[in-house]
């Protein structure tokens, strides 16, 4: 729904205001376009983005990372069930820590994140891409678990919370989990 809605957007939009098409196109940089750029980004997010919502405590959980190697995780806790403009986020980050196949310099990218949640944490599993950077080739290394303590994302155990997590859970051929 999302993306036919961009797709007919651009098609108004390219009848409705003459030239469009070529301002657009003159907007490049190192050879990409700008505006197809940022479209990618702006239909591909809200993908990026994961939303539980946790019946127990009423309150929604948001995750993120960005694109990275190594990236960073991002996850907002509601402060109601009933999102409003007057709701109150609170939110951590957390730094993935894994190297390709558990050992060296090499950092990878935890990508397509799930979440889950139940009475005791909140989980998150990401599969590990490894390479040089995000512009070098990165190849799967294994899959990761991150587990964080349900009492301390609700406010009861003060602080932040900790982030326990686990890797090699699903390992490449290659990789020593």
């Amino acid at each position: 729904v999302w993306i036919g809605l961009a797709m007919l957007a651009g098609l108004v939009l390219g009848r409705l205001v003459p030239g469009l098409g070529e301002a657009l196109s003159a907007v490049e940089v190192e050879g990409v376009s700008l505006p197809i750029a940022i479209g990618l980004l702006v239909m591909m997010y809200p993908v990026l983005a994961r939303v539980r919502y946790d019946r127990r405590a009423g309150r929604w959980y948001v995750l993120m990372s960005n694109i990275a190697v190594p990236n960073r995780y991002l996850l907002a806790v509601s402060s109601t069930a009933t999102i409003t403009p007057s709701t109150t986020w609170t939110i951590w980050f957390w730094n993935n820590t894994r190297t390709q196949n558990g050992a060296g310099a090499v950092g990878c990218l935890g990508d397509y994140p799930t979440l889950g949640v139940d009475e005791d944490a909140l989980y998150v599993g990401v599969n590990q891409f490894c390479g040089a950077s995000i512009t070098s080739i990165l190849t799967f290394d294994s899959t990761s678990v991150y587990v964080l303590p349900r009492v301390a994302l609700l406010g009861g155990a003060g602080g932040a919370p900790s982030v326990f997590q686990f890797d090699g859970v699903l390992p490449n051929d290659a990789s020593a989990g």
